[in-house]
C-alpha cells in the first residue's frame, strides 16, 4: 500500500551527521511493518531544515517531539504519534 498524495520529508541517509538516523530507521521499520510505502520526496541534514520544508507545505514528516518548539506550533500542524510509533529514547 502507498500512502496517498502527501510526499514525506526525511532525515538524509548518507554523508552527513544524521546518517543512520535512529528516527528514520524507526519510521521506515514502522511503515514496512504495516506494508506501507512512503513517497520520500525530500531529505535534509537537520530537523530545522525538515521543519522549514514542511512549513513550506512540501511534505509531511515524523519528527522527535523535542524538536518542536513553541514558535513551530504557530506555522506547523502537528500531532502526537506515540501511539502508532513505539516509544524509544535517544539515550543509550
Amino acid at each position: 500500500m502507498v500512502l496517498p498524495v502527501m510526499p514525506v520529508v526525511m532525515p538524509r541517509v548518507e554523508g552527513d551527521a544524521m546518517a543512520g538516523s535512529k528516527t528514520r530507521q524507526l519510521i521506515v521499520q514502522q511503515f514496512e511493518k504495516r506494508n506501507l510505502h512512503c513517497n520520500i520526496a525530500l531529505e535534509a541534514n537537520s530537523w530545522g531544515v525538515i521543519k522549514c520544508y514542511v512549513g513550506l507545505d512540501l511534505g509531511i514528516t515524523v519528527i522527535p517531539s523535542f524538536c518542536i518548539k513553541v514558535k513551530d506550533r504557530q506555522y506547523l500542524y502537528w500531532l502526537c504519534a506515540q501511539h502508532p510509533l513505539p516509544f524509544f529514547s535517544y539515550r543509550q
